[in-house]
């Protein structure tokens, strides 16, 4: 048995043409004898052989009970090496007695040798790895540092920790994305980030009010600059162009880029309040008259197969509620629908308390809110609500 160098075609030990590509063999060097190489270890009942998966406690085959099993080496190892980092803590701190800053000095070294361990350390690609870090690294994110009360020491190794989740899910997401290993790892991080978010913003409004404070103390928010009247008409010609440009684009059914145009735009307040919102409704008018003439060609194009005619939600209309539009939108195509819009809210100032793109609500046929299981026609009307500054 013996395979072409060449071409990788299997010959006959006697052949003197290779029967795949015509090369002549030379017997020194022609042929390639094909090894096998096997990865990793198959773990067995003891009882019956039966192949037992990840985290099992029983045999799927014989029901016997599993006792004893050991947990993974990689996450020992790495608790051994920040267990040596908080005795060197120790040992050095026993050392400098009474120095305050010294202490303080050897606190944040070695804090920072710990955020750097966590950030760096790498996790293996098995199942029980992944799963043992993500559990390790949620249940280590303090959220609670991140109120404007604490050393930045202790932000850092919570960030380490948050940087070493998102390692863990998206190697998660690359090795077993599909399976419910991945669903339940992802559920324990997106519970811990959206605590984190929501840790983080309750900070950003206790530094909002301050500075609130502080501006009203000095004369206001500041003056805005006001254009010339030159200015002003220059930017209404421009803006009026643009309308026509839209119009065109729709005559020709260029949807998309028709879209681009009218979120553009927007006449800036501080020359005209009144010319402001007039033009913030035409752009609304003709953000939803563009969308309503593109899903309207998309149905009169789209075919909608019977069997895909029922979409069984996967998710609840909570689920959805702060997660980014864009995101929320492939998962509703994902789920089974064809016709999706979104709608814009343009009310974040400063971003302190509300991220941009983070969805408000989702309908689908009206209805706002809908549970788990419940069933909705493939071609319903589905609108997302999301947060955004003006102008963009």
């Amino acid at each position: 048995m013996a395979y072409c160098t060449n071409c990788g075609a299997f010959n006959t030990d006697d052949s003197d043409f290779c029967k795949g590509c015509g090369i002549r063999f030379d017997r020194q060097n022609s042929f390639s004898q094909r090894r096998q190489v096997y990865e990793g270890s198959i773990h067995k009942c003891p009882n019956c052989g039966e192949s037992v998966g990840s985290f099992m406690t029983y045999c799927p085959l014989c029901g016997v009970e599993f006792r004893d099993t050991q947990g993974s080496s990689t996450v020992e190892l790495f608790a051994q090496q920040l267990q040596q980092l908080e005795s060197q803590r120790i040992q050095q701190l026993d050392l400098y007695g009474t120095d305050r800053n010294s202490k303080k000095a050897c606190d944040k070294s070695i804090n920072k040798q710990i955020a750097n361990l966590i950030r760096n350390f790498s996790v293996p690609n098995t199942k029980e790895d992944v799963y043992e870090f993500m559990i390790l690294a949620a249940s280590n994110i303090d959220d609670s540092v991140y109120d404007g009360n604490h050393d930045s020491s202790e932000i850092q190794i919570s960030n380490a920790w948050i940087a070493k989740a998102e390692q863990v899910y998206n190697k998660a997401k690359i090795s077993f994305r599909k399976s419910q290993d991945f669903i339940n790892i992802k559920s324990i991080y997106d519970t811990k980030m959206k605590a984190v978010s929501k840790s983080k913003r309750s900070g950003y409004s206790v530094i909002l009010i301050l500075l609130l404070m502080f501006l009203i103390s000095y004369g206001g928010l500041g003056l805005m600059s006001y254009m010339d009247k030159k200015e002003e008409k220059e930017l209404e010609e421009k803006l009026n162009a643009t309308v026509v440009e839209i119009q065109s684009d729709l005559d020709n059914e260029r949807f998309d880029s028709a879209l681009v145009k009218a979120n553009s735009l927007n006449f800036d307040e501080s020359i005209d309040k009144e010319k402001s919102k007039k033009w913030d409704e035409r752009k609304k008018e003709l953000v939803q008259e563009i969308t309503d003439l593109k899903i309207q060609k998309a149905r009169e194009e789209i075919t909608i197969p019977p069997e895909k005619s029922i979409v069984k939600m996967s998710e609840s209309s909570k689920d959805y509620k702060g997660d980014n539009y864009k995101d929320v939108q492939k998962r509703l195509e994902t789920a089974g629908f064809y016709f999706i819009k979104n709608e814009q809210l343009e009310d974040i100032i400063l971003g302190l308390t509300t991220d941009e793109g983070e969805v408000e609500k989702v309908s689908i046929n009206g209805v706002t809110k809908f549970k788990k299981g419940d069933e909705f026609p493939a071609d319903a009307d589905v609108v997302i609500t999301y947060h955004t500054k003006k102008g963009d």
